[in-house]
């Protein structure tokens, strides 16, 4: 049966828009942005009361609900921040514990806020920060092929190391990746192996897994935060974590739920225009 053009048309438009509305939310973005004049003064993290673990270290541990952003909200423009630290000392005894750890404008010339996590010579300092990704109401994030993640730093350390994280379907994993490169390239995150890591209201913090790491990127699908693990030691200056930018690059997907009311809306449309013809 042939159908005046009109309707065609309509038809045709409704096909279109029921496509978009499934595939459409599922086009790679940028869920986390971290970068830019958020303060114009030094400001130290709000961090938890601290625990002490035998003689020699003291974690601040982490929340995923309270962020460890300044306490003078007036004062910083950012996203939340969250995270955890440590300190080891290098003695035998507790000592100094003094870190100075939150926002600084690094240099003069460096427009924006750094996050610092700095210890004393010869600590070990050791801990985790990481962002909660904005998407849709409705939707969930996973890794795709295009994902990646884009970052600028400063770190120097006899020793160190530094990991992604992240948490998905509220499970923690980490990296088998070091972070030190500065950007993932696209297909990375997807392809990356991850083992299971849980830093969740526990001190001292946990080392960072040798094996386990059999979970690949795309298995992902629902993270909730995305952030780094760092564990860091200098013998003879201060060993220090120096972040500037931070941005991450996913998919942003409807729930199922989301995407059948979708489907539906977009079927009835159609039958609709079905009906009226």
């Amino acid at each position: 049966m042939n159908l005046p053009s009109n309707l065609r048309s309509t038809r045709s438009a409704l096909a279109s828009l029921l496509l978009a509305l499934t595939l459409g939310s599922a086009q790679a973005a940028i869920v986390i942005d971290y970068g830019g004049n958020y303060t114009t003064s030094n400001q130290s993290f709000s961090l938890p009361t601290p625990v002490d673990t035998g003689a020699v270290t003291r974690t601040w541990k982490y929340s995923d609900t309270v962020s460890i952003s300044p306490a003078d909200s007036a004062s910083y423009s950012g996203p939340a921040v969250y995270g955890a630290l440590q300190i080891t000392s290098a003695g035998s005894t507790q000592e100094n514990y003094h870190s100075y750890t939150g926002l600084q404008k690094r240099y003069p010339d460096n427009a924006g806020t750094n996050l610092i996590f700095m210890g004393q010579v010869g600590f070990t300092i050791t801990g985790m920060f990481f962002f909660q990704p904005t998407v849709d109401p409705g939707s969930r994030l996973v890794f795709d092929e295009t994902s990646s993640i884009t970052r600028t730093s400063q770190g120097t350390g006899t020793t160190q190391v530094w990991r992604y994280v992240v948490q998905s379907d509220g499970l923690w994993y980490i990296s088998s990746i070091n972070a030190q490169l500065n950007e993932l390239t696209p297909g990375t995150l997807p392809s990356s192996t991850w083992a299971l890591f849980d830093p969740v209201n526990v001190a001292p913090l946990p080392a960072i897994p040798e094996t386990g790491y059999t979970v690949t990127g795309s298995e992902f699908t629902d993270i909730q935060a995305v952030g780094i693990y760092f564990d860091i030691m200098r013998a003879t200056n201060q060993p220090y974590l120096s972040i500037a930018g931070f941005t991450v690059n996913a998919q942003a997907i409807p729930e199922p739920a989301t995407a059948t009311l979708l489907v539906l809306s977009a079927g009835g449309c159609l039958w609709l225009g079905r009906r009226r013809r």
